[in-house]
């Protein structure tokens, strides 16, 4: 009896972890879109390394209604229209897949090379 309890106390728990996890999936997804990603976004890890030791400068990404624009070390690139596509953003003939997120965290894949940024503003 004792392992049968066991047991299914095991399953109960492992049944609400299921649960929960697809919740939050549902929730993450529903999040990622043009009015989530509004603000200005600091690159702070690039690969396994974090930029400030790299000594590159600033890096921030800028998403004002459909445009992204890059400010690197203060200087903004030309902006640049944007879409959303599932997790993926797609800018003119690029992509760059969103791997997670949350209000305050970016995780990207941009061709292979994995960044972390962290929202500096919301508009």
């Amino acid at each position: 009896r004792y392992i049968l309890s066991s047991l299914i106390g095991v399953m109960k728990k492992l049944f609400i972890s299921i649960i929960l996890t697809a919740v939050s999936t549902s929730v993450l997804a529903q999040e990622l879109n043009n009015e989530f990603l509004q603000g200005k976004w600091l690159i702070i890890k690039s690969g396994d390394y974090f930029t400030e030791d790299l000594g590159v400068g600033e890096d921030i990404w800028e998403f004002k209604n459909n445009t992204w624009t890059v400010n690197t070390s203060g200087k903004a690139l030309h902006p640049e229209e944007f879409v959303i596509e599932g997790n993926i953003l797609i800018i003119g003939n690029y992509q760059i897949k969103v791997v997670d997120h949350n209000s305050n965290m970016l995780l990207v894949d941009t061709s292979g090379i994995k960044q972390q940024l962290e929202r500096i503003k919301k508009d």
